[in-house]
């Protein structure tokens, strides 16, 4: 009876962490799009979320250029929308470099100094 006890245990557990991770993801900010634009004040680049802000990581690399922001516990729509390169930024690219992490990078002309990001609601959807 020990065992069956033992078993029960152990599918319950991994039951209830299948269920919490996808609880996790179905609440995970999904990343939009990118729009890159040139202004009088610099190079804007404006990542596109569906929901609140979420974590974020931000690596600066050099020899090339790039300026990269990690996204934990995000998730990348199917036909996300990129604009096309302005500025210092010659490329914009996306991936997923680990299981519930969107990485964006920014191949740039040169050295940057990231500002702090600005967080802003999204629009509301015309109805």
């Amino acid at each position: 009876m020990r065992v069956k006890t033992d078993r029960l245990q152990k599918f319950l557990l991994g039951a209830a962490l299948i269920a919490a991770l996808g609880w996790n993801l179905a609440h995970a900010a999904e990343v939009r799009g990118v729009q890159v634009a040139q202004g009088p004040a610099g190079t804007r680049a404006e990542i596109v979320l569906d929901s609140a802000a979420t974590d974020y990581r931000l690596i600066s690399l050099a020899s090339p250029e790039r300026l990269v922001v990690d996204l934990p516990a995000a998730t990348l729509r199917t036909n996300a929308g990129f604009s096309a390169p302005a500025g210092v930024v010659r490329a914009v690219r996306v991936g997923k470099p680990e299981f519930g992490v969107v990485r964006i990078v920014f191949d740039l002309s040169q050295p940057v100094a990231a500002l702090r990001p600005q967080l802003e609601p999204a629009p509301l959807p015309a109805g």
